[in-house]
């Protein structure tokens, strides 16, 4: 018999009177090498019983302890008087701890993070060597090593254990980093490094001996050259790494804000300047940041200085804010001698008339107080010349600054009276007007049920397309057919301004009443060129048009993508309006006041001084609370105009002279680009071929292009990427047989946004952008 069996044998002696049938056990079934089975039955009429192999001449009812050490099948078998006998088979697993799966990289370095993977089966835990602590058997741990070392993994049974083990080699990092390569002087970079081997690190061999890891703060005031040495035992050195730094001059990408505001609005300045030792905003604060905003509320009208200090020397650079005197929209008629003794009143020149000049001149003024109210009866045939005389108490012109006082009589044109409007409502549609759309749309829902009977009103959308989607119509009814408030539904891409005013001024050639065109915008012209041959690309000639069909020119200035001063020199020179708002609630307001003011006015007539060029009105009067005030309007007589220097400031960073030849137009978008992307997609080919058409009709003209990225990226990233889209963009002139010596690039990389801060997905979109402009 096997040595290592333990046998005992126990007869049950309680008479088996509940057992009737042949009963054979075995518990447990499966165990571990070095366990043992116990095993019971009952054989009912029968002489003897044998465990095969085991033992023989066993009662017919017992146990058995046994002590298996392989798998097997016990059989049982028992023998009855006539010598016949019968067998009973079970299977027992016997089994030992076994490692399935055991995994550790074989090389890592000394900074990373060491995953130790094992799954295993037959055992009761998992060790590790040198990891206190006892494991799943399907788990994994990580650790950090500084050096080679070897892995043991225990499976951990009630008596066998089985192991694996296995080697990972550390490598040691030493290393250095710098975080720039380029910087503007005044800017810092950082320099990192280990050497971990080392007693320590020199910079550019000085003396003094820093961490063997550690980082630097530099201000690199020229190009430089930084040489880390490690210094090892035994007066051993060696290079741990070495940066070429190039230095360049700060400057300043951009100081701007809101060009004209509503006196008590608020408005925000905004810049970003690359290196300097300091910055400040001259009067209002200093140690800003290189990239930021400063709210401001000026009560007049202020130029704002940035400066940047670089060494002795100063950058500065200039924004001038328009402020304008506040007056309440018109919503109501309130007669003089109703109006309460010491509410101010104010007055607001809405147009002039240069029809008769220089025989004579109208000046159309209202007079608004405090609530809204248009006042009436300030003079005939409401009121009297006397009491004219109170509120309208002096006239004047002011040419080459000299001022001359005029003889002028008064008249207020009632509703009534007053004659039809055709008017054109000319509608920027621009990605800009997103968020803006619905209050425009409600807006001139209100325009259209505001109109005068018989006043007539089309309707003109643009983008960088244009859409006149309603003729002159009378009938409120059939606008709205026409007018179907969808959005930006089939729009939303760039702004051609001028051509888009000029098709909204085609629409009234027809016309034969009083003409005006309300021209609603929240941006700049960047598109108008595509229309060469068609429409109007410049303000000149947009001013010009206006003039000779006799259409005065209402502008809506929106918020702070508008070039206001521009806007308003076309409107004067228009003999028109400009209203500057900043809050979207405010739009309603003035189309519902347009039409009020067109036929409800004071009308100033008098003779003007003869005299071509500029002239500026000025109206005095009695604000009917015991104060002076005083309202002025610039017109133009001729049409030598010039207004290209409010399109072309030298200051604008674009601005360049090209062989003695100078710009045409602003900057125009003809291609915008998926986020780091410099293919010019097909949907962009029919704008570069407008520009092909005019370098081909005029062959002495010459092409700048100019290219720009959004925010995303590094300073020089964002170079590289606009510097593929630039030449992309001359790639396609020079393939259509323009000389290439005709087309120049300049890449701006992201230093020249249209949207400074890109809180929307279309910001960035329209930041990512080819601008061209044409020389002649």
């Amino acid at each position: 018999m096997n040595a290592l069996l333990l046998f005992f044998l126990t007869l049950d002696i309680q008479g088996q009177k509940r057992r009737n049938a042949t009963e054979f056990k075995i518990l447990p079934r499966v165990i571990e090498k070095g366990d043992s089975i116990n095993l019971t039955w009952y054989i009912k009429k029968a002489d003897s019983v044998e465990l095969v192999g085991i033992q023989n001449k066993l009662p017919t009812s017992g146990n058995y302890t046994y002590f298996p050490d392989t798998t097997q099948i016990i059989e049982i078998k028992f023998y009855q008087k006539k010598g016949s006998s019968v067998s009973k088979k079970r299977k027992i697993n016997v089994v030992l701890p076994e490692i399935k799966y055991f995994e550790v990289p074989d090389s890592a370095i000394d900074e990373d993070d060491i995953e130790i993977r094992w799954r295993a089966e037959n055992a009761e835990y998992i060790q590790l060597k040198g990891i206190p602590g006892k494991f799943a058997l399907t788990d994994n741990i990580h650790i950090k090593k500084d050096t080679t070392f070897e892995t043991t993994v225990y499976a951990v049974g009630k008596y066998n254990v089985d192991s694996m083990k296995d080697t990972t080699v550390i490598k040691i990092i030493e290393n250095a980093s710098i975080t720039k390569k380029n910087i503007y002087r005044g800017d810092t970079l950082s320099i990192f490094w280990k050497a971990k081997r080392s007693l320590g690190v020199s910079l550019n061999n000085n003396t003094v001996l820093l961490p063997a890891e550690g980082n630097k703060i530099l201000r690199p005031q020229k190009d430089t050259i930084y040489t880390l040495l490690a210094k090892r035992r035994y007066h051993v050195t060696d290079t741990l790494g070495r940066f070429q730094i190039r230095v360049r001059e700060p400057y300043i990408s951009y100081f701007w804000g809101e060009n004209s505001i509503l006196r008590g609005d608020l408005s925000m300045l905004t810049w970003n300047v690359h290196g300097g030792d300091s910055i400040s905003i001259e009067g209002l604060a200093d140690n800003l940041p290189d990239k930021g905003q400063l709210q401001i509320k000026p009560d007049k009208t202020t130029t704002y200085i940035l400066r940047v200090k670089d060494g002795s020397r100063v950058l500065t650079k200039n924004w001038k804010i328009n402020v304008y005197p506040f007056r309440k929209y018109v919503s109501s008629t309130r007669n003089i001698y109703d109006e309460p003794v010491g509410i101010p009143l104010e007055m607001d020149i809405i147009s002039v008339d240069r029809s008769a000049y220089p025989d004579e001149m109208i000046v159309r003024v209202v007079v608004v107080d405090t609530l809204g109210n248009y006042i009436s009866g300030l003079a005939p045939p409401l009121g009297n010349d006397s009491i004219s005389k109170v509120y309208f108490s002096r006239l004047s012109e002011t040419i080459e600054n000299k001022n001359n006082t005029l003889k002028f009589k008064v008249k207020e044109i009632q509703e009534s009276a007053s004659t039809p409007y055709d008017y054109s409502l000319v509608l920027d549609y621009s990605g800009s007007m997103t968020s803006t759309i619905d209050y425009l749309e409600e807006s001139v829902k209100t325009f259209i049920l505001r109109k005068y009977l018989n006043d007539r009103i089309s309707i003109t959308k643009f983008d960088d397309k244009i859409e006149t989607i309603a003729p002159l119509l009378s009938n409120s009814e059939k606008l709205f057919d026409y007018y179907k408030f969808d959005g930006l539904d089939g729009f939303g891409g760039k702004t051609a301004l001028y051509a888009g005013a000029d098709k909204g001024l085609s629409v009234l050639d027809s016309s034969d009443r009083k003409k005006v065109m309300v021209l609603f915008t929240d941006g700049y012209e960047n598109s108008s060129l595509q229309y060469f041959g068609q429409y109007a690309f410049t303000a000149n000639q947009l001013a010009l048009h206006l003039r000779q069909k006799d259409t005065r020119l209402f502008i809506i200035s929106y918020g702070t993508g508008t070039n206001s001063e521009l806007l308003l020199k076309l409107a004067n020179l228009s003999d028109g309006k400009v209203y500057y708002i900043n809050s979207p609630d405010k739009i309603a307001r003035v189309f519902d006041e347009m039409p009020r003011v067109l036929h409800q006015y004071y009308e100033i007539r008098y003779k003007p001084v003869k005299s071509p060029g500029n002239h500026r009105v000025i109206l005095n009067f009695n604000n009917h609370a015991h104060k002076a005030g005083s309202v002025f309007f610039d017109y133009y007589i001729g049409d030598d105009f010039d207004i290209s220097d409010e399109e072309f400031d030298e200051e604008n960073y674009w601005y360049r002279t090209i062989n003695g030849k100078k710009p045409v137009s602003p900057p125009q978008v003809a291609v915008n680009f998926v986020f780091n992307e410099d293919y010019v997609r097909k949907d962009y080919i029919p704008n570069l071929e407008k520009y092909l058409k005019y370098l081909k009709t005029y062959p002495e003209s010459e092409l700048d292009v100019l290219a720009h990225a959004d925010h995303v990226g590094t300073e020089e990233q964002c170079f590289l990427l606009t510097e593929r889209r630039a030449n992309a963009v001359k790639d396609y002139f020079v393939l259509k047989g323009i000389d290439q010596h005709r087309i120049h690039t300049r890449s701006f990389g992201k230093s020249f946004p249209v949207w400074p801060v890109e809180d929307e997905s279309w910001k960035a979109a329209e930041n990512r952008r080819v601008e061209l402009i044409i020389y002649e």
